[in-house]
């Protein structure tokens, strides 16, 4: 296991700049889903990849992560 050094200096502190803000009109034009994670398996011969199976309440879904 290799160790890291980490340091804490203030002269490496860069803040994170938030983006700016987007008017209503375009956020009304955005679609969101929500989905609830119904099942997951790990897929075959892989390390970290996921096969999810996700209900949006109007259909089921598939997404591999």
């Amino acid at each position: 296991m290799e160790h890291t050094k980490v340091t804490n200096s203030i002269e490496e502190y860069k803040p994170i700049t938030a983006k700016a803000n987007i008017e209503f009109e375009t956020f009304e034009q955005i679609d969101l889903i929500v989905a609830t994670i119904t099942s997951t398996e790990k897929v075959a011969k892989t390390k970290k990849l996921l096969k999810l199976t996700l209900n949006t309440g109007l259909d089921s879904r598939i997404l591999f992560s």
